[in-house]
C-alpha cells in the first residue's frame, strides 16, 4: 500500500508532534526528579536547623521556669515566717497589712472588727460603751452580771474592772493570744491619764481624741 504525498506529510507531522510531546514529558519528568533529589536534603537540613533552634529556646525557657520557681519558694518562705510571727494567715496581698499591723501591735487582733469599746473620760470618770456582741466576755458573778452586747454601757468601777479582767483573760488564753482595740475621748490631761492607766494594760488604742469637757 502506497501513501499519497499528502498522507506522507501528515504522517511526518504527526510523528514530529508525538516526538515533541514525548520529549516534553521526558523533560518534565527529568526536572521533577532532579528537584526531588536536590530539595529533599535541603528540606531535611532546614528541619534539622529548626529543631535545634526550638530545642535551644526550650532549654532557655526551662531555665527561666526553674529560676522563677526558686524565687517563688523563697518568697513563700518569707510569707510563712511573717504569718507565723504575726499570728495571722496571709493568703492574699490584702492580708499583708493585717500582718504588719499585728507585728506593730505586739499581739494579733482578737476579732474582726477588733475595736471592742468606745471609752469616754470626763470629770475623772470613765464610761465604756460596748461596740460588739461577744458572749465569751460575759461576767456572771454572785453580786453582778456583765453582758457584753453592742450598745451596752459600763460606768460603775466594779463592773468596769470585772469586764476588763475578762478581756485580759480572753486575750491571754493560749487559743486566742490576742488583744482588742479601744477608742478614747478625753476632756483633760487628768482624764487622759485615768483612761490610759485603766485601759492600756488590757487593750491597744485605735484612736484617741480630745473633746470639750
Amino acid at each position: 500500500m502506497r501513501l499519497s504525498p499528502r498522507d506522507s506529510d501528515h504522517f511526518v507531522v504527526g510523528m514530529s508532534l508525538a516526538e515533541i510531546f514525548l520529549l516534553l514529558v521526558f523533560t518534565i519528568l527529568l526536572v521533577a526528579a532532579h528537584k526531588e533529589n536536590t530539595d529533599g536534603p535541603i528540606e531535611v537540613e532546614r528541619l534539622r536547623r529548626e529543631n535545634a533552634k526550638l530545642s535551644a529556646e526550650n532549654a532557655v525557657l526551662r531555665g527561666k521556669v526553674n529560676e522563677l520557681s526558686q524565687v517563688l519558694d523563697r518568697k513563700n518562705a518569707i510569707i510563712d515566717v511573717l504569718a507565723s510571727m504575726a499570728g495571722v494567715p496571709i493568703d492574699s496581698a490584702g492580708d499583708v497589712p493585717n500582718a504588719i499591723n499585728a507585728l506593730r501591735r505586739g499581739a494579733k487582733a482578737c476579732t474582726k472588727p477588733n475595736t471592742l469599746i468606745a471609752a469616754r473620760a470626763s470629770g475623772r470618770h470613765l464610761t465604756l460603751r460596748l461596740l460588739v456582741d461577744l458572749p465569751e466576755l460575759d461576767v456572771r458573778a454572785s453580786e453582778f452580771t456583765v453582758v457584753v452586747r453592742e450598745g451596752k454601757t459600763l460606768s460603775d468601777p466594779v463592773s468596769t474592772n470585772a469586764f476588763l479582767l475578762s478581756v485580759r483573760h480572753y486575750g491571754s488564753e493560749s487559743n486566742h493570744n490576742c488583744r482588742f482595740d479601744y477608742r478614747l475621748e478625753f476632756a483633760t490631761s487628768e482624764d487622759y491619764l485615768l483612761a490610759r492607766d485603766s485601759l492600756e494594760r488590757f487593750m491597744y488604742p485605735e484612736r484617741i481624741v480630745r473633746v470639750e469637757p
